[in-house]
């Protein structure tokens, strides 16, 4: 089924004339699951449905999705998939140390004020 848009408690179809309650889309999807297909938002519970992930290796923005939508788990009765953060390493050139060396900079400083800055409200 294509995109739906609600408007005075029915769901539209987009470009189309075609009306539904909730209850009536409820029913259409118990009956006739085929003809709805899973948006990219949900395609990743789609997924770990059918083919349950043993467990999920991201970083900061995706272990916060997750968290923000383990109801969703619950929902569907499955066990929400296990999230670990990502290993995460800094690479510094010869060249680059050679700089820092030479003004007496420590690589560890930029970590720390990159992650400051970071952490703090956005424009």
């Amino acid at each position: 089924m294509p995109w739906f848009a609600l408007a005075a408690g029915k769901y539209t179809i987009k470009n189309g004339d075609e009306e539904y309650t909730a209850d009536e889309l409820a029913q259409v999807a118990l009956h006739q699951p085929d003809r709805f297909s899973p948006t990219l938002r949900c395609a990743r519970w789609s997924r770990n449905y059918l083919l349950p992930t043993i467990t999920y290796y991201g970083g900061a923005a995706e272990i916060a999705y997750f968290a923000q939508t383990a109801e969703v788990y619950r929902i569907l009765e499955r066990p929400a998939t296990p999230i670990l953060p990502r290993a995460s390493l800094t690479m510094i050139e010869s060249h680059t140390g050679r700089v820092l060396e030479r003004y007496g900079l420590d690589w560890r400083i930029y970590l720390l004020a990159r992650k400051n800055v970071s952490a703090g409200p956005c424009c």
